[in-house]
């Protein structure tokens, strides 16, 4: 939902009154987004023992190709091309991919030492793990917001502060839960579960009156809202689609798609649309959101077809695998 607020679509700066309420709410039931992919990794991943690196330096091309693409859409529009922008175009600045590549890399070790744990023990590490990089930051990172202060040298995170949750600590932290309601599936009815769901992400709403710090990925009540969202859908049966599958498979690219997109923004009226009546700030949010979606995983889908046969033939004669027993 970036889309939303300052980084996309600016809504947080354009909109007043309860338009701006709006963009708040729409932000914050989607705040949880992040760490329910790295919940979800460590829940298809927390039983395999083997890695391939193929993966990542495909996931690294793909991310240096739409790069390129789209660096070359707009510049070739305004024949602003240049060998220098091309290659600093190739570089994968995206810092989600960075640190998803870095779990995924050391993650069979992560496994090899859930797997060896009692669950009591399991248990005592997620909420030690909690305490330090979740509870701690929250606190502080809302003091210093609201005090407006900065304080160092208190962070189990790093020597300068909490990094607002763009870490591998907390990377590695969202994995270990998708590891343990994998093994050990939380006892609590659905209902339970959207109730958390919808709790946190009222409160996530409340504390964004006093504090953006609430936003951080590392924030308590972002956390419980993609724990919960994730175990409310554990519990319900999904029927498999070849339509869900596609769309399933895309879902990296359109992430990575949809932050090279942002600049399409700069050509609508924004501001005059945000500031419209409710009913019509609400249907601005919805269209560019679906719009957003449907552009990115179009062009991953297209992007996907197109280098299949490649990919093939790097996997085929390519093995980069290793095994941790």
């Amino acid at each position: 939902m970036l889309t939303i607020r300052w980084g996309g679509g600016r809504a947080f700066i354009y909109t007043t009154n309860i338009n701006y309420e709006l963009a708040l709410i729409f932000e914050s039931f989607s705040l949880c987004a992040v760490n329910v992919f790295l919940i979800l990794s460590g829940y298809f991943l927390c039983n395999r023992k083997d890695r391939d690196i193929i993966k990542i330096i495909l996931l690294m091309g793909m991310t240096m190709g739409y790069g390129v693409f789209f660096y070359l859409i707009k510049n070739i529009l305004t024949h602003s091309v240049t060998i220098g922008g091309i290659v600093r175009s190739l570089i994968p600045i995206n810092y989600f991919v960075w640190l998803y590549c870095g779990v995924y890399v050391i993650s069979p070790w992560i496994n090899k030492m859930i797997n060896n744990l009692r669950k009591k023990d399991f248990e005592r590490l997620i909420v030690v793990l909690f305490i330090m990089f979740s509870l701690w930051p929250t606190v502080v990172d809302f003091y210093t917001s609201v005090s407006g202060t900065t304080i160092a040298e208190i962070s189990f995170i790093s020597a300068n502060d909490n990094e607002a949750g763009y870490t591998i600590v907390q990377f590695i932290f969202a994995y270990c839960l998708g590891a343990y309601l994998k093994k050990y599936k939380l006892n609590f009815q659905k209902k339970f579960c959207f109730t958390g769901y919808v709790i946190s992400f009222a409160v996530i709403y409340i504390f964004l009156h006093f504090s953006k710090s609430v936003m951080n990925y590392n924030n308590i009540f972002v956390i419980l809202s993609a724990v919960f969202l994730t175990a409310y859908f554990q519990k319900i049966e999904i029927v498999s689609s070849q339509i869900i599958n596609i769309l399933a498979a895309q879902a990296f690219a359109v992430y990575i798609i949809h932050t090279k997109l942002y600049e399409v923004w700069s050509a609508i009226p924004l501001k005059d649309l945000l500031n419209k009546n409710l009913m019509v700030t609400f249907i601005v949010y919805v269209v560019s959101i679906m719009m957003m979606y449907i552009v990115s995983v179009c062009i991953a889908i297209i992007f996907s077809k197109l280098l299949s046969p490649v990919k093939k033939i790097i996997k085929k004669r390519v093995n980069l695998t290793y095994r941790i027993e």
